[in-house]
């Protein structure tokens, strides 16, 4: 059985990650005001327009894709005292149409976000996401942060991405917030499985008792870019989720005859190991060697998972990592 690669959201980032993350990714808040006119009063507890921001703007190119990220913040009130919430908030990065190939993006990360379009601009291309939760306002002051993926042609040389967020305010259309990262970093490709990985189920894992389970024997692989070389990646993590009604969480040797240690190859340290989480048994790695050009593969994790050959019907996975300054986030399900 081989591994299929898919690609889908992940979960959603607490607001006190996001506002942590603000602080250090931005080091100046670009701030948009309500067009004028004001929305007229409707009533005595009516609340001033308020502003948005963007916080957490970054960009890279890999081999097969520009990565953006992104997140839109409240920026408070046009005037003293409270402000009313921004609803119908959308955040838009503008790519040169001659870099992409118009194939649509895919949203790495980002709970409550949704792709919403394209549209040409001139020279550019504008991906359009939607944020489908609740305005930002003073008590909900961002949205998660926004990761994507849009397919680009084999162009490696810098390229000027832009990043615009959108809303209303009382009424009124809040004055965009824009910002533009003028070169795009150069950004190793995504973290994948290298090849001879393989997640598979094993029936008869081992007869004294009868023991069936889930087989982990897997590596990440740094696959370019190769010309110019793309940098290292760094933050490798990589989570294994088992349905909680299909196994008891129990994580054994990859062989039975075999130590545990035996199979966690150097550089792996161990995160959750058959950890309940929510709905899911998860074991979760992260790796400190070198993941570069000169460095293409990690060492072996191997391991097994006890599950009953009645109920076992997938795994989900993820592999987040960084490089050239943006996350590299990969999403994946192997069923049996």
């Amino acid at each position: 059985m081989t591994i299929e690669h898919t690609s889908a959201p992940s979960g959603a980032l607490s607001r006190r990650r996001v506002i942590q993350g603000i602080a250090w990714t931005t080091p100046a808040i670009l701030v948009a005001t309500a067009s004028p006119p004001a929305a007229a009063s409707t009533g005595e507890e009516e609340l001033p327009a308020s502003t948005l921001a963007l916080a957490g703007v970054k960009a890279a190119i890999n081999a097969n894709d520009f990565v953006v990220e992104g997140t839109v913040v409240y920026g408070g009130s046009t005037t003293s005292g409270a402000g009313a919430p921004v609803s119908g908030v959308t955040l838009e990065f503008s790519l040169p149409t001659a870099r992409v190939t118009g194939a649509a993006p895919t949203i790495a990360s980002g709970a409550g976000w949704g792709y919403s379009g394209k549209a040409a601009d001139g020279s550019n291309t504008v991906f359009t996401f939607a944020w489908q939760l609740a305005g930002v306002s003073s008590s909900s002051p961002s949205t998660n942060a926004l990761t994507v993926t849009v397919p680009k042609t084999s162009d490696l040389s810098a390229a000027s991405v832009s990043a615009t967020g959108r809303g209303s305010s009382a009424g009124s259309t809040v004055l965009p917030a824009t910002t533009t990262v003028q070169s795009a970093a150069l950004a190793a490709n995504s973290a994948s499985f290298a090849n001879g990985s393989a997640i598979r189920f094993q029936e008869w894992y081992d007869n004294k008792p009868k023991v069936d389970a889930w087989m982990f024997d897997v590596s990440q692989a740094w696959t370019g870019p190769y010309w110019p070389v793309g940098p290292a990646i760094t933050d490798l993590v990589v989570e294994f989720r088992i349905p909680y009604a299909e196994s008891d969480g129990a994580v054994m040797p990859y062989s039975s005859n075999k130590s545990f240690a035996s199979g966690i190859g150097a550089g792996w340290v161990a995160d959750q190991v058959g950890v309940l989480v929510g709905d899911y048994w998860v074991v979760k790695y992260h790796y400190t060697g070198p993941l570069d050009n000169d460095h293409r593969s990690t060492t072996n994790l191997k391991f097994a998972v006890k599950t009953d050959v009645a109920k076992a019907t997938k795994v989900d996975y993820t592999l987040t990592a960084k490089s050239g300054g943006v996350n590299l986030i990969s999403n994946g399900t192997q069923t049996r």
